[in-house]
């Protein structure tokens, strides 16, 4: 018998939508055999990327090699509050500790990369076949993470608005040149969870002639389920979910807005989920609970049943797992018609409103009733369509095609 195929997938950090769906993803594989699948973390307390093995030092190279490309920005972003929304792909660990690392496996999967993980020009160096799921656009830009409505990573960036310089030739574009260096010498399988990110990949300059595939990120619903043994809320339970709840694109401000304007404020009570980084700056009228974000899947499964409505009020999402997450669990879930939420709510009974209509997500949280919501229904619905099942047999077979092309004889 031969030996079980190896793959490793490759995240920035132990928290955020990529990690939790890498976590997944393997979970999905663990019953078939010929794939053995592991997970190199660069940072975070589950980090198992280590430079020297002693814990302190190995953080504190993690974090100047982040800092300094976080440094390069401070001068060149001209708001310096959006240094986060910007990766330049450089500096990263050195090739010789990345091939290292890398070597015994077949197959390499990349997720989220940047915070000075990997360096880009280090990819065309790698012998084995790359599959990279785009979470969000960066593989297809000059440094954003989201587009937020600019369109000039269609014809290759330049000029960029997030940048001081006015120039045609900006870091931007030669961020664009690197990467399209890169795409030209090295055969990368990229992927979308969703068909509008596709479709923005495909219509960049970089990627408009690269194989794109689209295969819809999948959740444990085995976890992720209703469990009509969790006692209702006697109040409406809206909940919010986010890594950071300061987060400007996820935009709590605006359902805090919809919530202060609601009817009848005392029939509502607000659960908040993530890290608060700091006292939010506007004033909440309506009653609520604030969790930590947790990474413990079984407590936030039992959160979501405790929700009534969740609602995603971001500016730009790919295809987010809070939604999936929460309607499997039967929650009723409102969000913006932006970026890949309708595709995760038409397919859940959830409701889309047009961005960023306020006025209409208050209406809908003014009349929602309870009694009219059947969880069980949300909750089936939502776990056929958002099976792992299927996401696992759509990577098994990619993997598989890469398999048979680069190892014709095994």
């Amino acid at each position: 018998m031969s030996s079980p195929i190896k793959v490793i997938h490759l995240n920035s950090s132990d928290s955020g939508g990529a990690f939790v769906f890498l976590k997944n993803l393997i979970h999905g594989f663990k019953d078939k055999k010929k794939y053995d699948l592991s997970e190199l973390i660069y940072s975070g307390e589950n980090s198992n990327f280590k430079y020297i093995k002693i814990k302190s030092l190995d953080n504190f190279i993690k974090f100047s090699l982040h800092g300094l490309e976080k440094s390069i920005l401070l001068f060149l972003m001209k708001d310096r509050k959006k240094i986060f929304k910007f990766s330049i792909g450089w500096p990263g660990i050195s090739f010789w500790i990345l091939n290292r690392a890398l070597k015994k496996y077949d197959i390499i999967h990349l997720h989220w990369i940047n915070k000075g993980f990997i360096n880009l020009n280090h990819l065309s160096k790698l012998k084995q076949p790359i599959v990279w799921t785009c979470h969000d656009i960066w593989a297809a830009t000059g440094g954003c993470h989201l587009t937020y409505g600019c369109s000039k990573f269609i014809n290759g960036c330049g000029f960029c608005p997030m940048l001081k310089t006015n120039l045609e030739n900006d870091l931007s574009r030669k961020i664009v040149n690197i990467k399209q260096t890169i795409y030209q010498n090295k055969k990368i399988t990229f992927v979308t969870p969703s068909e509008w990110l596709a479709s923005q990949l495909k219509s960049s300059q970089l990627l408009k002639n690269q194989s794109i595939r689209i295969i819809n990120n999948g959740i444990n619903t085995s976890v992720f389920n209703y469990n009509h043994k969790i006692k209702p809320q006697e109040k409406i339970t809206i909940g919010f979910v986010a890594q950071n709840l300061n987060d400007e694109n996820k935009a709590l401000y605006r359902l805090i807005e919809a919530c202060n304007n609601l009817n009848e404020v005392g029939k509502y009570k607000l659960l908040l989920i993530g890290e608060k980084k700091k006292e939010f700056d506007y004033q909440i009228n309506i009653e609520y609970e604030h969790v930590k974000t947790t990474t413990e899947p079984n407590l936030i499964a039992e959160y979501y049943n405790k929700m009534d409505i969740l609602v995603c009020s971001s500016t730009m999402e790919t295809f987010p797992t809070t939604l999936m997450e929460a309607s499997c669990c039967g929650v009723y879930c409102i969000g913006f018609n932006v970026g890949g939420i309708k595709e995760i709510l038409t397919k859940s009974n959830g409701f889309v409103i047009s961005p960023f209509d306020i006025g209409n997500l208050t209406h809908q949280l003014n009349s929602f009733d309870k009694k009219s919501i059947d969880r069980k229904h949300i909750s089936d619905k939502s776990v056929e369509a958002f099976s792992l099942e299927k996401t696992t047999k759509s990577y098994f077979e990619l993997y598989e095609e890469l398999t048979v092309l680069s190892q014709p004889n095994r």
